[in-house]
């Protein structure tokens, strides 16, 4: 059995933290930034919305650091303030256009715009109004992700070992499937980046290729979710950012979902991949 069939077939048991080596205080990084969801006429979700969601996640009673733009500062040092977790918070103000993938805006319009005008026959029509394939924005930040993780580790103001992203809207406001008393001790091995894959273990991962994702209605891999030690993280981010500099020279961009199917299928060794639904972290970890 090759790596990647390896390492794609652990389907570990639920909360079994048995063959997790580690017992280090983790922090969680997430971000929120407005992209103007709310004008959008498909998809559209309000910055109000977003906090309703947002706030779930800040009970955890985990360190965290946030990054956020300036309508959503106020609002994540309240409700950090608000549970006696301010002093474990470092929030970050930071902008869209200071996320280095934003000097790509232009050519990701580009692309886009090209793309919408002449759609390819074997696309997906529903996708033409997908975020990820007709915003600039919304693909930028979501492919974001592993920058905000690494300057969380670089920095990493409360000196832990392990990361753990979650998107700022993750579990849509669904109390259940947070854990009891807002208390999460996820465990993570180290030297690897951990994830979850929302298809089942039959569906070998290595079956998909940018051309079976690329403006198709697939979720392979759940993006809310990624987590690693410092140093994986970095390595992470490298890889990312050279994935992702090698799609635009292809006249492509696609979310951080399929940006990580690519991933996994070129350094499957480095990724640990766990079976769950989108917002099951709190149950797998």
């Amino acid at each position: 059995m090759d790596l990647l069939r390896q390492h794609c077939s652990k389907n570990l048991p639920k909360n079994n933290n048995k063959l997790i080596t580690t017992t280090l205080e983790n922090k969680q990084i997430t971000a929120l930034l407005d992209i103007g969801r709310d004008r959008w006429n498909q998809y559209g979700r309000t910055i109000a919305q977003y906090h309703q969601f947002f706030r779930y996640l800040l009970q955890l009673r985990l360190p965290m650091v946030v990054f956020v733009d300036n309508k959503s500062w106020h609002f994540v040092h309240r409700e950090r303030s608000r549970i006696g977790w301010g002093i474990k918070t470092k929030v970050k103000r930071i902008s869209l256009s200071q996320l280095p993938f934003f000097s790509f805006k232009s050519k990701v319009t580009k692309i886009m715009r090209e793309e919408l005008n002449n759609w390819e026959n074997e696309w997906n029509p529903s996708m033409r109004s997908h975020p990820e394939a007709s915003h600039p924005e919304y693909s930028l930040l979501v492919n974001s992700k592993t920058f905000f993780l690494v300057e969380a580790a670089a920095e990493n103001p409360f000196g832990t070992e392990f990361f753990v992203w979650l998107d700022a809207g993750y579990g849509h406001g669904d109390r259940s499937i947070f854990p009891p008393a807002w208390k999460w001790q996820p465990k993570f091995e180290k030297g690897i980046i951990s994830l979850i894959k929302l298809t089942p273990p039959t569906d070998l991962i290595n079956h998909y290729n940018l051309q079976s994702l690329y403006r198709q209605d697939i979720s392979v891999i759940s993006g809310g979710f990624l987590a690693g030690d410092r140093n994986s993280i970095i390595r992470l981010h490298q890889l990312y950012y050279k994935k992702f500099i090698n799609l635009i020279e292809k006249q492509k961009i696609d979310d951080d979902q399929t940006m990580l199917v690519l991933l996994i299928n070129e350094y499957p060794e480095f990724f640990h991949i766990y079976y769950g639904d989108w917002f099951d972290a709190f149950e797998l970890f």
